[in-house]
């Protein structure tokens, strides 16, 4: 199976140290870029505003490496459909 590694970076108007669940449903949180490889390829970055990576389209079909996962997935989860993340 094809693998992605993931970091986003994100800005509130909350402090992380509130936690990242009051942190990410601030109205004032978003996501500011995203830093992504498919396998061992090249490090590339999305920034809203951009086309979804390629891999968005088949998300099940890959497995996700990020050294903060649960943060990244809840990134994903609670800012992402907001840039119609799957």
């Amino acid at each position: 199976m094809d693998y992605i590694v993931l970091d986003f970076e994100t800005k509130s108007d909350v402090d992380i140290s509130h936690g990242s669940m009051k942190y990410l449903k601030s109205k004032k949180a978003d996501i500011v870029c995203l830093g992504y490889k498919v396998n061992a390829g090249d490090t590339k970055l999305w920034v809203p505003g951009q086309p979804l990576p390629g891999f968005m389209s088949q998300p099940e079909k890959y497995t996700y490496y990020a050294f903060n996962a649960q943060f990244d997935l809840r990134v994903w989860n609670i800012l992402g459909p907001k840039y119609d993340y799957p």
